[in-house]
């Protein structure tokens, strides 16, 4: 939502949401705890860390919910304990119109809800296949009271097709400057920081305290990231330059503030595993692993054939040489 008119962009870009937003609740000091689609609508039904739920990727053990295994009761603790649940507990009715479970056989996301409509194409509808769906049970319920829709737009996802007969309603009105402070407006509030996931695309863990975000790098991806990463958003908002060798004693706090974040975790969980090493001990992240060859020789038909050596030297198992080297 950073390029809604609501929050601040100068351009008119959002007016339909901008009315909804005017009558509801707008959250303007929101992170996603663990990236990218599954991951990130796990936490949010489960109210719960990537690494206490059990997903933080789009693949192998990491990609799916925790078992309860010997807890488990005749019905499951998401039958009761997830977002939709909790709302059918005060007296609404659930209601959910999405393709997001078959997509990802996330069949965990169903919880909770009384009604689910799947629009049937696993994410590659568009809009004006979702709507008709939508207004049609808005028309047969919009009477009724107490009840919470959630509805699944797919269009700000790729592929991007908006129609080429919307032209471009900003072609002359220039990009901004983009100003931090438009962020960062309003009181402290919440958390003294906060540690967020990513083990689908690359594995990294990072904190965001103060003016500071420290990103620690598990696996790069094959985007030859460095294994510390330090940007004051303050001054670089675009996370430009890694200021991680000027101020060691920043990055030394940001460990300990992960370090301080991960016995938390392990110990308000009954399970003995991080799954952030599990998708590192099964060979890295879903959308990475086994592509290696094919990306190293795309860098040498675009000519940055000059990045394959360091990959090689931190990926020798992707090439079937062995371990990984540190």
């Amino acid at each position: 939502m950073r390029h809604s008119s609501k929050v601040d962009y100068h351009r008119n870009t959002s007016p339909h949401i901008d009315k909804i937003a005017e009558q509801g609740v707008r959250f303007t000091n929101y992170y996603t705890s663990d990236a990218p689609c599954f991951p990130s609508r796990t936490a949010l039904m489960t109210g719960k860390f990537g690494i206490h739920n059990g997903v933080v990727g789009h693949g192998g053990t990491a990609g799916d919910v925790r078992h309860e295994g010997e807890r488990r009761q005749f019905q499951d603790t998401l039958a009761k304990e997830s977002l939709p649940a909790f709302l059918r507990s005060a007296g609404l009715k659930t209601v959910l119109v999405s393709p997001f479970a078959e997509r990802h056989s996330s069949w965990t996301f169903y919880a909770g809800f009384n009604e689910i409509h799947n629009t049937g194409k696993c994410g590659m509808e568009s809009a004006e296949e979702v709507t008709p769906a939508v207004l049609n049970w808005i028309e047969h319920n919009a009477r009724k009271d107490n009840w919470f829709l959630y509805v699944n737009y797919w269009d700000p996802h790729t592929p991007y097709r908006a129609p080429e007969d919307f032209g471009n309603p900003f072609a002359g009105d220039p990009l901004p400057a983009w100003i931090a402070a438009s962020l960062l407006k309003g009181q402290e509030a919440g958390r003294d920081y906060l540690v967020v996931s990513q083990c689908a695309h690359v594995c990294q863990r990072s904190v965001r305290f103060g003016s500071w975000l420290y990103v620690r790098t598990y696996h790069d991806g094959y985007h030859l990231f460095d294994q510390e990463m330090l940007f004051d958003l303050d001054s670089d908002p675009y996370e430009q330059t890694n200021l991680a060798a000027e101020h060691r004693q920043v990055c030394r706090d940001a460990v300990y503030y992960l370090n301080e974040w991960h016995d938390h975790m392990m110990e308000t969980m009954p399970f003995d595993t991080d799954l952030l090493w599990t998708v590192m001990k099964e060979g890295g992240p879903y959308h990475a692993k086994g592509f290696l060859p094919k990306y190293a020789q795309w860098l040498e038909q675009t000519g940055r054939g000059h990045a394959i050596t360091e990959l090689k030297r931190r990926h020798p198992a992707e090439f079937g040489h062995g371990r990984p080297k540190g």
